[in-house]
């Protein structure tokens, strides 16, 4: 299946930062998870924005990075401190305990040590998540994340 994109993208989507529910993620991944769903947030990450970052098909980690109060996933290393996380897959319309998940169908969460996002974004939190293209001799493309106000 392949998904087609306008060429303008929304600049931004809004999601809601999830608990990490071992009732809700394919069988594949409940042992990895087992005593750490305490310490950790879940981010459902925009289909779109993983096929503009580059990162659908195997990419083994994502490089996350704080910037003040915003949270910024890039495929490419930006020479400063920050995490690598690994996509994980999911069902976003169908059963989320279900093995039959794809790279070609399926979206992507991120599991987030709370540690890392402490004072940034909590459970429950309204984020906004935003595409920054690639500037000349700048910045690579990356998507931010930020919480939104209330």
């Amino acid at each position: 299946m392949t998904m087609i994109l306008c060429e303008t993208v929304d600049t931004s989507k809004e999601s809601e930062v999830l608990p990490l529910e071992l009732d809700k993620v394919s069988h594949r991944y409940v042992e990895r998870f087992q005593d750490i769903e305490d310490d950790v947030l879940r981010l459902n990450f925009p289909l779109e924005y993983t096929i503009r970052l580059g990162i659908q098909y195997d990419t083994p980690y994502v490089n996350l990075y704080l910037d003040g109060n915003e949270l910024i996933f890039s495929a490419h290393d930006r020479d400063q401190d920050g995490l690598h996380i690994r996509p994980y897959l999911y069902n976003r319309h169908g059963d989320p305990k279900s093995c039959k998940i794809s790279k070609e169908k399926s979206a992507q969460f991120f599991i987030i040590p709370k540690y890392f996002t402490e004072g940034v974004i909590e459970v429950g939190d309204t984020i906004e998540f935003s595409y920054h293209e690639q500037v000349l001799d700048g910045e690579e493309r990356h998507i931010r994340c930020r919480r939104v106000e209330t």
